[in-house]
């Protein structure tokens, strides 16, 4: 954060070889990134098929562990915080 802002940084990931980046602590950010990533892509600064290399390796990850893009419900974690909160009694 010293020497780069999140879009730079961004663009910077992608051309080291990395396949994903979060940016979750600003909504604003999303779209800043989105569109520096695609004027790098459109400037030639990323190409195409860097892109297209990361897709395959996500698809990939995505079918060796049997991901989806549908939603899942969300889990009642109740017992389990009951749980931890009976094993802290007792270690405290």
């Amino acid at each position: 954060t010293n020497h780069y802002n999140v879009a730079d940084a961004a663009v910077q990931t992608v051309k080291a070889g990395g396949d994903l980046l979060l940016v979750a602590h600003n909504p604003k950010l999303i779209a800043t990134v989105f569109d520096k990533l695609k004027a790098a892509v459109e400037g030639g600064e990323i190409s195409e098929n860097r892109i297209d290399e990361s897709v395959e390796r996500i698809i990939h990850l995505k079918e060796k562990y049997q991901l989806s893009d549908e939603k899942t419900s969300v889990s009642n974690f109740q017992s389990i915080n009951e749980k931890v909160e009976a094993i802290l009694q007792k270690i405290s």
